[in-house]
C-alpha cells in the first residue's frame, strides 16, 4: 500500500528477539538494559499472523533481525514459515555470523533468499574491542561463515558500521575474491550511537575513488554521490566513459547505493541515512520483538500490535473485553527480569481480530512521517537502544 506521501510500503523488518551474543560499543556495551520477559516477546505464530495481514496490505519483502536472530531457537524454521505466506516474495536474514555455520543447512532448507552479516572489521583485536567478544576467533568465525554461505549459493552482504578508523580496503577484499557485496552504514544517533562522532560515508567514497580511479557507480544516485564525495571531474570522467543505461543494477529492496570496482566479483555499497537522506523513497516499516510497529526509526510513533493480538477488544483498547471468542489469562507483570515472568496465555484467533490487525497496521502506515531528523537529534522522540528496536 502507499502511505500519505505516495511511497509504496512493501518491506517489513522483523526483530524476533532483543537478545544478542555480542556487546558492540554502539549498541549495548553495558549489557542489556531492561531485558524482556519471555512473554513480552511475540510467539512465532503471532509474528506470522502479523505478516499475513502485512502481506494483504502489500508487504512483499521481509528481513528477520534481532538482537541476534539466531540465538532464538527455531529461527530457520520460522523463516521457512514466512516463505510460505502468500504474497511474500523474499525473506532475508541479518546476523553477526557467530551462529551462522551451525544453522546454515537449516537456513538453506528453509529457502532464505539472502543473508547480511554484520562485521565491522576483520582484525581480531579490533573485533574484540568493537564487539566486547571475550572469546577467541569471532572475526574469523564470522568471515568463514559468510564465505561458506556464499559458496552455498546464498546472496551474501557484509554490513560494516562506519566509524573512525574503519578499514575499508580490508573489508572490501571480500568483494574482490567472492560474489559478496560489502556495505558501509553511517552511524545513526540512536541509543549509544549518539555518543559516537559523526560518520560521513562521502569520506569513504572519496578514499575509494582515489584508490580506484575506475570506480563505477551502479545507479544515478551513486553517480550523484560520487560527484559530492570526489568532485565533478571524477563524476564527469565516469559519465564520459559509460552511459547511464549501463549502471542500473538492483541489489535488494533497501536504500544502499552501490559502486563496482573493475575485477571485483561483488559490489561496494553505502547506506547514508544522515548524509545521504533517502526518506523520499523509504519503503520500509519495522516490527519490534514485542510487537510494536514502527514506521520511522527516528520517532516513537506507531502501533502496538501485540495489544491487538492478545488483550485488546474490538475497539482496539488494551484490556477491553472481547466478544470475538478471545480467552485471556494474565497474572501480574514480570518482577524478575532475568528469570521470573508473568504467565500469559491467549487464544485470539478469528477473522475479526485479523481484520482489526490489518486496519491498525493500515492506519499506522498512513501516518508514516515524511522524513527522519537525524541531523537534529534533539528533535528525535525515539530513545530506545537499537537492540530493543531491531537492527
Amino acid at each position: 500500500m502507499k502511505d500519505c506521501f505516495g511511497r509504496e510500503i512493501d518491506y517489513l523488518r522483523i526483530s524476533i528477539t532483543d537478545r544478542c551474543n555480542l556487546r558492540c560499543r554502539y549498541c549495548m556495551p553495558d549489557g542489556m538494559s531492561g531485558k524482556l520477559c519471555h512473554e513480552d516477546v511475540l510467539r512465532y505464530e503471532e509474528f506470522l499472523r502479523i505478516v499475513r495481514a502485512a502481506s494483504r496490505l502489500g508487504i512483499r519483502h521481509l528481513k528477520v533481525t534481532g538482537g541476534e536472530p539466531l540465538v532464538r531457537r527455531g529461527c530457520p524454521a520460522f523463516i521457512g514459515a514466512l516463505k510460505a505466506v502468500e504474497g511474500i516474495q523474499t525473506v532475508t536474514l541479518t546476523t553477526n555470523g557467530l551462529l551462522l555455520r551451525e544453522n546454515l543447512d537449516a537456513l538453506v532448507q528453509a529457502g532464505v533468499d539472502g543473508i547480511n552479516v554484520s562485521l565491522d572489521t576483520t582484525d581480531p583485536q579490533q573485533y574484540r574491542l568493537i564487539t566486547g567478544d571475550s572469546g577467541a576467533g569471532g572475526a574469523e568465525e564470522a568471515s568463514a561463515a559468510l564465505l561458506e554461505a556464499a559458496k552455498r549459493g546464498i546472496r551474501v552482504k557484509v554490513n560494516a558500521v562506519t566509524m573512525p578508523g574503519t578499514d575499508v580496503l580490508s573489508l572490501i577484499s571480500f568483494a574482490r575474491e567472492h560474489p559478496v557485496d560489502v556495505r558501509f552504514i553511517e552511524m545513526m544517533p540512536i541509543g549509544y550511537g549518539r555518543l559516537f562522532p559523526d560518520s560521513d560515508n562521502r569520506r569513504l567514497i572519496a578514499r575509494l575513488a582515489e584508490a580506484f580511479p575506475d570506480l563505477e557507480p551502479e545507479s544515478e544516485a551513486a553517480l550523484e554521490l560520487l560527484w559530492e564525495a570526489a568532485g565533478r571531474e571524477k563524476a564527469f570522467s565516469f559519465a564520459e566513459r559509460h552511459s547511464l543505461e549501463r549502471i542500473t543494477k538492483k541489489h535488494g529492496e533497501g536504500p544502499a547505493v552501490y559502486f563496482h570496482i573493475p575485477g571485483y566479483q561483488g559490489s561496494i555499497g553505502f547506506i547514508s541515512a544522515v548524509h545521504g537522506k533517502f526518506c523520499s523513497s523509504c519503503n520500509r516499516i519495522r516490527l519490534t520483538s514485542t510487537g510494536f510497529l514502527k514506521t520511522c526509526l527516528c520517532y516513537d510513533q506507531g502501533a502496538d500490535l501485540r495489544a491487538v493480538l492478545r488483550d485488546a477488544g474490538p475497539d482496539g483498547r488494551p484490556g477491553a473485553a472481547s466478544d470475538s471468542g478471545r480467552r485471556v489469562k494474565q497474572t501480574a507483570g514480570c518482577t524478575d527480569r532475568t528469570s521470573g515472568c508473568a504467565e500469559q496465555t491467549a487464544d485470539c484467533a478469528g477473522p475479526d481480530r485479523d481484520l482489526q490487525l490489518e486496519e491498525v497496521m493500515r492506519a499506522a502506515i498512513l501516518k508514516k512521517p515524511a522524513a527522519h531528523c537525524f541531523e537534529t537529534p534533539d528533535q528525535m522522540t525515539e530513545h530506545h537502544e537499537m537492540s530493543q528496536i531491531g537492527g
